[in-house]
């Protein structure tokens, strides 16, 4: 297939195209990956430090217990430990609703509700039975107390006394706390968190309706499973009705075992992906306008002079001499080459004006030539009509000397046979001679 130059730049301005789209498509992707991976690991990391420190709150408050269950057990006997002035020294923290102490003896006492024994045996509660089978510091699932009517968690710490189970303390914590904890859980502002439990049950949500359990979230439900097993990690949530699709990024706190999850609109978390994809179409689109118009420029500026070239050679091979000379725009190869085409024709002219002034002396003296050699046909003929002259006379000249030839010949032959017969005389006289001796 036979390209011109123009079709040539143009496949080489759609090949550069290309190579430029593609470039800009891997520098992208590549971008995009680096850039997502970035941003799902920075939502994760902020969940992870909302967990921690709401695991440090737990924590803290936590600690109150174990103090309290350590100082019970230093006093080394039951009845040193049922002192209510001891359960006091925890109640200063306003997020702790209650303390109370449940011992193996049946003794079962609150500071703010009062002395159960003999009424309620401690050793049938839930929390008491929690801090002898973990036997270490653990959390209660929440639930509403029978006391104070409002949704608590217990923080339950095992007694001991020389390393014997005697008896559990059991702080309950407000999770009032819990709704203004999650209010500040948040990724750069946006979004809502979430606090559950294991068993699904949501403890505080940023949400505009209130839901119980995580089974009532159908973006989230349906991965509950998946983050009771990973325990950290994120997903997500697709549109549902008036609510966008979202990020739901999540961890588990080491203390309570609760999972802590904040959900993001999805385009707040990649805004800065669509922003980089919108840059990266603009500049592509840019480059690729550029390029053209550079291979264009550059088109322009080979194939215009080699067409007015190529234009004015064919005239010049057809013997026009008056062709414009050609405009030279740039100092490159073909500058020089214009220049050589435009010295060229110059030096055609010239040369052809020399040959018609020669030319022109060659036919005046063709002429005289001409005029010359009419003269010398005139002479040629008159001495070929003398030579045919002399050649007639010269043929009856040779005729006679024919003739002549013959009488000479007859002549010669008559001699020739009187010398025999003067030969044979001779022979007779010399033998007639010899006789008569």
């Amino acid at each position: 297939m036979n390209l011109g130059l123009r079709q040539k730049f143009s496949f080489l301005a759609f090949f550069a195209g290309a190579m430029v789209a593609i470039v800009s498509l891997v520098g992208y992707f590549t971008s995009h990956n680096n850039l997502s991976s970035t941003l799902e690991r920075e939502i994760s990391e902020t969940v992870e430090v909302q967990g921690q420190l709401l695991n440090s709150w737990v924590r803290s408050k936590a600690v109150s217990s174990q103090y309290l269950a350590d100082l019970l057990g230093n006093m080394g006997s039951l009845d040193a430990m049922k002192n209510r002035n001891l359960l006091s020294l925890t109640t200063s923290d306003k997020d702790i609703l209650e303390v109370t102490i449940g011992l193996q003896d049946k003794y079962f006492f609150g500071y703010n509700a009062g002395d159960f024994t003999g009424k309620l045996d401690p050793t049938g509660r839930a929390w008491y039975n929690k801090a002898k089978n973990e036997d270490k510091l653990n959390f209660t699932d929440s639930y509403v107390d029978s006391f104070t009517n409002k949704l608590v968690v217990s923080a339950v710490t095992p007694i001991k006394i020389n390393g014997q189970f005697v008896g559990a303390t059991c702080i309950d914590l407000s999770l009032d706390v819990l709704e203004e904890q999650v209010k500040n859980m948040t990724y750069r502002g946006e979004g809502g968190g979430i606090i559950m439990e294991r068993s699904g049950k949501i403890l505080a949500i940023k949400a505009d309706r209130q839901v119980e359990d995580v089974k009532e979230i159908p973006g989230i439900a349906s991965h509950f499973d998946e983050m009771l097993s990973k325990g950290e990690g994120y997903f997500i949530i697709p549109a549902d009705g008036n609510l966008t699709e979202r990020v739901f990024a999540y961890t588990t706190l080491e203390s309570s075992g609760w999972l802590v999850g904040i959900a993001v609109d999805r385009s707040f978390v990649f805004a800065s992906l669509n922003s980089m994809r919108n840059t990266y179409i603009i500049l592509t689109i840019v480059g690729l306008v550029v390029m053209l118009l550079a291979c264009m420029k550059l088109s322009a500026s080979i194939t215009n002079p080699i067409s007015h070239l190529q234009k004015n050679a064919v005239e010049l091979a057809k013997g026009n001499l008056k062709i414009d000379v050609l405009k030279i725009d740039s100092q490159d190869e073909l500058g020089t080459l214009s220049t050589a085409f435009n010295d060229m024709r110059v030096s055609l002219r010239d040369l052809i004006g020399k040959m018609l002034n020669t030319s022109q002396q060659v036919a005046a003296a063709s002429e005289e030539l001409t005029a010359s050699s009419q003269q010398s046909a005139d002479t040629a003929v008159k001495v070929a009509e003398n030579v045919n002259e002399v050649s007639g006379n010269m043929s009856r000249q040779l005729d006679d000397i024919d003739a002549a030839k013959q009488n000479v010949d007859v002549v010669f032959g008559d001699i020739e046979k009187m010398s025999e017969k003067t030969r044979i005389v001779t022979e007779t006289s010399n033998d007639t001679a010899d006789a008569a001796l």
